[in-house]
């Protein structure tokens, strides 16, 4: 099945963390996305012609646009028809409200590495995600365009779970016959290891933590569920590789329909109602959240996960257990 040329999910944030001490080299070129939008186009030498209100600026390496402080509608274009990769890095960068347009747009036959310092959001507009990577094709259907490589490391801190009481009673299991487990102390897991796991196994570089505020966006009320452990992670890219992985382990096992009924209510939206296309749009991406979608339970521990891998992965939860 081909690709899309690009695939747009509205209102999408990207939000990347990275470790502080990130340096850049001293000789590298930088602009501030508040003084207006940028154009950054590989001259083919490793340099990069850079355009703002304007001016323009032929041979600049590693070039690096920081944000001003505030959140501007000041969008980025990145062109890059060479053989060289060309490298941009955003710091601190706060793009939104950008009347349809990506934030960050990627196009051409090169390949482009976007390195993230410091905290970096970029909010889609209308139907154009974050970070749009265009996707272009020959007149005999090969895909011509470069590949788009985003480099950060997000530090996540997690909750240890609770022990329960000894004397403590065990609520009553409210799960299908199908999920019950037999009567016996609960092992614990560790769901962030596990995801960190399965995320070198199955290629998972592109997910990334969501935060509390695209959680309650993507999946409402699961916050507001008491939780011994929750963490959902979304591939914050487009084109996108993967759908969504999210694990939880509830305090009372009576909120685990409530949970696996808010996770599929995520797979609902975004296949679609049949009528017209869902949140995943695109036939490749619909296609994976439709057919490769499974919610698993555990006792008090929940896993959704929409990805071509799912059955592998599925697999790998239920040996935890």
């Amino acid at each position: 099945m081909a690709r899309p040329l690009a695939q747009r999910l509205a209102a999408l944030t990207v939000v990347a963390a990275l470790m502080a001490g990130l340096s850049v080299p001293a000789f590298a070129a930088t602009y501030n996305i508040g003084d207006g939008s940028i154009t950054i186009e590989a001259n083919g030498d490793g340099t990069a012609k850079v355009t703002q209100n304007e001016t323009v600026n032929e041979k600049d390496d590693d070039v690096i646009v920081k944000g001003s402080g505030e959140t501007t509608s000041n969008v980025i274009e990145v062109i890059n028809n060479t053989e060289d990769d060309l490298k941009i890095t955003l710091s601190d960068v706060d793009i939104a409200d950008t009347k349809g347009k990506a934030p960050l747009s990627v196009s051409g036959t090169g390949d482009t590495t976007i390195e993230l310092d410091g905290n970096n959001s970029l909010t889609g507009s209308g139907w154009s995600a974050g970070l749009e990577r265009n996707e272009e094709k020959d007149s005999d259907g090969n895909v011509t365009s470069g590949k788009l490589t985003a480099q950060c490391t997000v530090k996540c801190s997690w909750k240890a779970a609770e022990k329960p009481a000894e004397s403590a009673k065990p609520s009553a299991p409210s799960q299908s016959a199908q999920d019950k487990l037999p009567s016996q102390e609960e092992k614990a897991v560790d769901l962030a290891a596990f995801f960190t796991k399965i995320e070198k196994d199955y290629d998972m570089s592109s997910m990334e933590a969501a935060d509390s505020e695209l959680i309650e966006n993507c999946y409402p009320g699961l916050s507001a569920i008491q939780t011994q452990q929750l963490a959902v992670y979304m591939c914050m890219m487009n084109p996108s590789p993967n759908g969504d992985v999210v694990l939880v382990q509830v305090k009372d096992s009576k909120d685990v329909d409530a949970v696996k009924a808010i996770l599929q209510a995520r797979i609902q939206y975004m296949v679609g109602d049949g009528n017209g296309p869902g949140g995943a749009w695109y036939p490749e991406p619909t296609e994976m959240w439709e057919n490769n979608s499974r919610i698993v339970t555990h006792g008090n521990y929940v896993m959704m996960v929409a990805d071509f891998e799912c059955d592998n992965i599925v697999n790998a939860f239920n040996a935890l257990f």
